[in-house]
C-alpha cells in the first residue's frame, strides 16, 4: 500500500515522500496518528496544494520540541519502587511512569512520547527516549534509589524489626584490613549486579573516599559470593551485618573477616567503632550524596500497610507487630540464631522517608552520577558464579 507521508518517519522518510508499507502498518498506526494519508491522486495533490503550510507548521512544532529537549536531555528522574536484596524490582517501569515523573517536575509529556527500548526491572541508571517531535529526541535517566524502595506516599510502617545496615568485609587472606588500605591499590569487590548494593555502595566509595575497587558483578546471590571470598576469587564481600553475625559470626570472631565501612545512618550497635559511609568524607554535598544512598539501612526489615487501611486495624496490626518483637519466646529463639531484635516505630521510618524524598535534585544527580561511573570499574563474572544445585 503506497501512502504520503506528513511528517518524517523513522526508517519510512520524510515529510512528502510516497512510500510503500503494509496496509496493517497504514491502518493500524500512520493512518490514525495522522502521520500520513493514503497516496490516491486527490490526497496527494491535498498535500501539494498545503505543503507551504504543513511546512511552516512543522518548523514551528520543531522548534518548541527543541526547546523541551534541550532542559530534558541528560535530566534524571527518581521513580520510587519496591524490589528485592538482589535489586530486581517488583514489577517494572512503564512509559506512564516516566511521563508521570517527568511532569511532575514540570516537563509536559505524554506516556506515548516515551520510549523504553530494554524493560526496567532492576533497580539503578536506565535511559529512556522521550520522542518529542519526529525530528527531536532527549535522552533521559531514572535512578531508583534502593534506600526508599520500601515506602511511597502510599504506603504506611506498622515497624521495623531491624535496621540493616550493610558491611563491606575483606577476607582475612587479602592484605587489606581498612578503608585506607583499598585507596592505595585495586581491591576486588564482589557483586551479584548493577542494581544491587554490592555494586552501589563501592562505587559511591570510589566516587567520594577514593577508594580503587574494582567490581566483579554477575554472582546469584551472596552465597556465591561468599564462596568466591572464601576461594580468594574476590577480596571484599558487602553484605548486611545482620547476615554476616547470623551466618558467619565465628568468621569475625577468629578475625577471618575484617569489616571495612558500614552503610547506615547510625553506626550498628555490633561494630560501633567502624565508620559510616558518609563519615568518610567532609564536603557537604558528597556527606549529603552518601546519606542519601545510606538512607535505606534504618528502614531495614520493615513492615508496610497501605495507606487506606482503616485506623482501626491499623491498630491492631500495629499491636501485634509489637506484641512479636516484645515477646519472650521470640526474643530467645532469634537469640539462639544470633539474629538482631531492635524495633523502629513507624511514626520514625515514615520520618525517614519523607526526608529523604525531599533530598534536592543536584544531590540525587550527584549520587546518580557515581553509580554511573562505577560501570568502568565492573567486569563480568566468569567462572563459579552460580552455586550449582545440590541433586535430591
Amino acid at each position: 500500500m503506497q501512502v504520503i507521508l506528513l511528517e518524517r518517519v523513522a526508517k519510512l522518510g520524510q515529510m512528502g515522500d510516497v512510500v510503500d508499507v503494509k496496509p496493517g502498518f497504514a491502518r493500524n498506526y500512520l493512518l490514525p496518528q495522522g502521520k500520513a494519508l493514503s497516496a490516491s491522486e486527490r490526497n496527494i495533490a491535498d498535500f501539494e496544494a498545503r505543503k507551504a503550510q504543513l511546512e511552516a507548521q512543522n518548523l514551528e512544532t520543531r522548534k518548541e520540541a527543541q526547546a523541551l529537549a534541550d532542559r530534558l536531555d541528560g535530566q534524571q528522574f527518581i521513580v520510587i519502587r519496591q524490589a528485592s536484596d538482589g535489586g530486581n524490582l517488583y514489577g517494572s517501569v512503564s512509559t506512564r511512569d516516566v511521563a508521570d515523573v517527568a511532569t511532575a517536575e514540570g516537563f509536559t509529556i505524554d506516556r506515548k512520547q516515551a520510549i523504553i527500548r530494554t524493560p526496567i526491572k532492576t533497580l539503578g541508571l536506565h535511559e529512556v527516549e522521550i520522542h518529542l517531535h519526529p525530528e527531536v529526541m532527549a535522552i533521559n535517566q531514572l535512578i531508583r534509589k534502593k534506600g526508599i524502595k520500601y515506602a511511597s506516599a502510599d504506603f504506611r510502617f506498622l515497624g521495623s524489626v531491624t535496621p540493616v545496615n550493610p558491611v563491606l568485609m575483606a577476607w582475612h587472606k587479602s592484605p587489606v584490613r581498612n578503608i585506607d588500605d583499598v585507596k592505595k591499590r585495586v581491591t576486588i569487590h564482589s557483586c551479584s549486579g548493577t542494581g544491587s548494593q554490592t555494586f552501589i555502595m563501592p562505587s559511591m566509595l570510589n566516587a567520594f573516599v577514593g577508594t580503587k575497587f574494582k567490581l566483579v558483578c554477575g554472582y546469584k546471590g551472596s552465597a556465591a559470593q561468599t564462596l568466591a571470598l572464601e576461594r580468594g576469587e574476590v577480596e571484599v564481600q558487602s553484605s548486611a551485618i545482620i547476615s554476616w553475625n547470623a551466618r558467619h559470626a565465628d568468621w569475625l570472631r577468629d578475625k577471618k573477616i575484617f569489616p571495612l565501612v558500614q552503610v547506615g545512618l547510625v553506626r550498628d550497635k555490633t561494630i560501633p567503632d567502624i565508620p559510616l559511609m558518609s563519615e568518610l568524607v567532609t564536603d557537604p554535598n558528597a556527606k549529603a550524596a552518601l546519606e542519601f544512598i545510606s538512607s535505606g539501612s534504618p528502614i531495614g526489615r520493615s513492615f508496610i500497610v497501605h495507606k487506606d487501611v482503616p485506623t482501626d486495624r491499623f491498630a491492631v496490626l500495629e499491636k501485634a507487630f509489637w506484641d512479636t518483637v516484645n515477646d519472650p519466646q521470640f526474643l530467645s529463639e532469634a537469640k539462639e540464631r544470633n539474629a538482631n531484635i531492635e524495633p523502629a516505630k513507624g511514626e520514625v521510618l515514615d520520618a525517614i522517608v519523607a526526608k529523604t524524598l525531599q533530598t534536592p535534585p543536584g544531590i540525587v544527580r550527584l549520587a546518580a552520577e557515581a553509580i554511573q561511573a562505577g560501570r568502568k570499574m565492573q567486569v563480568k563474572c566468569t567462572k563459579n558464579c552460580v552455586i550449582p544445585k545440590k541433586k535430591k
